[in-house]
Formats: structure tokens, C-alpha cells, sequence
């Protein structure tokens, strides 16, 4: 794992850490056959350490997150620093994908190790999104500014089915240095990938290089026939483009997710809520339906614009609940509008999950009490319930996962 990107994530979180014995903890073993009976159905990917023994990650299993007692990392936590790359994994029913030093590799936690199931030598990144199409994985890599490598892998025998080389195309008009009037070179940025009515889709921010950033006034989605990737088109919606505080966002956390019917929410940038581009603000989320290759018209939800980190979903829940906000808000996607804050329950000064387990219709995510906690929410009972708590010596929590 690179430790400059440790570096980076240390300083948007900076805070005192209480002094933990990393040698104390398990790094995996790499050998041995795993026992299903041993291995755990939760895990809660955390971040933990102490200025001597330097700070790492680590996976922590459990069998129930709602059990009444404390965890720690000390001599159970399981050390992924080598192991997973946060930033360039997905997981889906139990198995990590990730890429790493060359490799693409099919991996799960299990007798308190992790254990790599299947891998295979190539260069793939998640900087421009990902979906699934059965069991293949689509993942939109990128490689410079304007170029785009889609695979679709076949994550049953961890193959490369297709592979091929996407020319992002250029905005139409220049973006403007306002103050200068000359014309500024522009970046993209892949904010979705994901599969609709027989196309693939790519949302694209584009962006100055130069600083202080500008973005583009309207949102983006290059269109593809898949699986083919023919007959490429630019759709354009100018309700919602991607304004000057939109930012960049991680690759691994979620940008779009489906609701039971098939429909497609995903995450724009800065709607228009004024006569002039100039005065946008906020965030807006769109709805592709079913089987259809358009935005929806009908459709735009504005969010407020006091929301923290309003940029991507942690989960979707159920009956069109999302969360949002690295796990403090709850959305009712079909309505358009805001279910409630989690923050509201006053259980600790910070909620936060980047990604969070959904299981029967109920999400886990954290809460930060002397310590953090985790918390289930129901969104047809509006239940907030406590759960495990983790020992106050972690530094911060970033996602949990129902493994079985």
C-alpha cells in the first residue's frame, strides 16, 4: 500500500491516537487450508496504531455486530496494510476484487486470515467506476486524462472476457479562465460506470487544471452500446452539472446504486437552483429507470445544501432508503427528499460509514461515543440501536461488511 496515500487519509482525519501494540496484532499467515467453522460472518475495516509502532489497518471478524461487549484490534484485529488496497477494491457477496502490484486477485477473510482465492496478472485500477453484469465485474480504468480501459472480468474463473481502449471525448466549448478569458486545460474525471437498457454508461466531470479549479456547467454521460462498445454518444443534462465546490471523489465509494425495480440513482454535481449558472450550489442525485438509455426528466433531486460530504452513497437499504453522506444521512430516493439525519439521534458527536452492510432490510454504520460504536437503523421502525462497541484506542472506522 502506498504510504503517501496513508498520509493523505491521516491528515483529513488528523486527531490523537491512544498508543496500541501493533506486533500484538495478526498479520496474515499465508498457509494452512481455512475453517469454515472458524471464520466469522462481519468485518469492520478500521484504522489503528501508535506514533512508535507507526499506524496500519486492519480487519477485525465477528460473528454479531449487535452483541453488547467491546472489540479490539489487540490480538484479533487481522493487518491488510500488504493484504488489501483500500483504495483500489470492491466487494461483493463476501470476496474482495481488488488491484495490487500488478495483480487482480479474488480474496474473503476466513479462519482469521485472509485467503486469496484466485488471481490473475493485470493492471486494473477503479478510477473510473465499476458495476456488475451477473458475475462479471465492468470496471472502467483509467489510464491518462482522456483515455478509459473497460474489462469486463469474469470473477467465477477470474478471467478477462474483454477488454478495450475508451477515447473520453472533449468538451464541445472551452472552459474560460475567468480572469485571464483565455482558454484553460481541462482533466476528466469518471464519476460512474454502469450498465442500463443495453448501454454502458460513463459520467464525466471535466475539470481545469489550473488552480483554483473550474468545472463544467452540465452533467455528462458518455453512452456505449454494451457489450460491443459501439455507437458512442454524449448525453447531456444541463439541470445538474458539476460546480466549483463539487470536488473530487473517491473511486471506491459508491456512486450509484438500484433500487428493487431495477431504477438507477446516481450522483450528479451542483443543480441549477437559479437563472444563472453562477449561482448554483448543493448537490443533486438523477434517475436513469429501468431498461431506458435517458436521464429521467421527471426527476432531480436537489439536496440541501448544509449536508457534509454529500457525494456518495454508503448503501442502498431497502423499499428506495439510501445512505448518503458517509454515513450520516438517510434518503428517500423515489421522493425525492430527505428521511432524517442520523446525527439527530444525539448517540455521539460523529456518524460516519463509507460503506456500511445491509442485512434484512436494516444498515450498520458507526457512531463516535468515547470511542466508536456500532449502530443498526431501520428505516420503517426508525430504530437507532447500539451495537458492538470497539476499543476507544482506534483512530477511525471506515466500513463494515456482512461477509456470509
Amino acid at each position: 500500500m502506498n504510504t503517501n496515500r496513508f498520509k493523505s487519509l491521516l491528515f483529513l482525519c488528523a486527531t490523537a491516537l491512544i498508543g496500541i501494540s501493533a506486533s500484538s496484532c495478526k498479520k496474515d499467515p499465508g498457509n494452512g487450508a481455512p475453517d469454515p467453522e472458524l471464520s466469522k460472518e462481519y468485518g469492520i475495516w478500521l484504522y489503528g496504531g501508535s506514533e512508535a509502532t507507526g499506524y496500519g489497518f486492519y480487519m477485525l471478524t465477528l460473528d454479531d455486530l449487535m452483541k453488547d461487549t467491546t472489540i479490539s484490534i489487540v490480538g484479533t484485529g487481522i493487518e491488510t496494510n500488504e493484504i488489501l488496497d483500500y483504495g483500489n477494491c470492491t466487494f461483493r457477496d463476501g470476496y474482495f476484487y481488488q488491484g495490487l502490484n500488478g495483480k487482480f486477485s479474488k480474496g474473503t477473510f476466513e479462519s482469521g486470515r485472509y485467503v486469496e482465492v484466485d488471481n490473475m496478472v493485470a493492471e486494473i485500477n477503479f478510477q473510473g467506476g465499476f458495476d456488475w453484469d451477473g458475475d462479471d465485474l465492468i470496471v472502467a480504468s483509467k489510464i491518462d486524462d482522456y483515455k478509459i480501459q473497460l474489462y469486463t472480468v469474469n470473477t467465477t474463473d477470474m478471467t478477462i472476457k474483454a477488454a478495450k481502449i475508451i477515447d473520453i471525448p472533449h468538451l464541445p466549448d472551452p472552459i474560460v479562465n475567468p480572469i485571464t478569458g483565455e482558454d484553460q486545460e481541462v482533466a476528466t474525471h469518471i464519476r460512474q460506470c454502469f450498465l442500463n437498457g443495453g448501454k454502458l454508461f460513463l459520467g464525466i466531470r471535466y475539470e481545469t487544471k489550473t488552480k483554483p479549479t473550474t468545472q463544467s456547467e452540465s452533467f455528462f454521460l458518455y453512452s456505449l452500446d454494451y457489450p460491443s462498445l459501439e455507437n458512442p454518444e454524449v448525453i447531456t443534462d444541463e439541470r445538474a452539472g458539476v460546480g466549483v465546490n463539487a470536488g473530487p471523489v473517491p473511486p471506491y465509494l459508491y456512486q450509484q446504486v438500484r433500487d428493487e425495480e431495477g431504477n438507477i440513482y446516481f450522483f450528479s454535481g451542483t443543480p441549477v437552483i437559479a437563472d444563472s449558472p453562477s449561482e448554483k450550489y448543493g448537490n443533486a442525485i438523477l434517475r436513469m429507470k429501468k431498461d431506458e438509455t435517458r436521464i429521467d426528466p421527471d426527476y432531480l433531486f436537489v439536496l440541501p445544501d448544509n449536508l457534509e460530504n454529500p457525494h456518495s452513497f454508503s448503501a442502498y437499504i431497502t423499499d428506495g432508503y439510501a445512505c448518503i453522506g458517509e454515513g450520516r444521512y438517510i434518503a428517500d430516493l423515489p421522493n425525492a427528499k430527505m428521511k432524517v439525519d442520523l446525527q439527530s439521534y444525539e448517540q455521539g458527536d460523529w456518524v460516519r460509514g463509507l460503506i456500511n452492510a445491509v442485512e434484512d432490510g436494516k444498515m450498520y454504520t458507526f457512531v463516535r461515543n468515547n470511542g466508536w460504536k456500532v449502530y443498526r437503523y431501520d428505516p420503517n421502525t426508525d430504530e437507532f440501536k447500539k451495537g458492538v462497541s470497539i476499543d476507544p484506542g482506534i483512530f477511525a472506522v471506515y466500513r463494515n461488511y456482512k461477509f456470509r
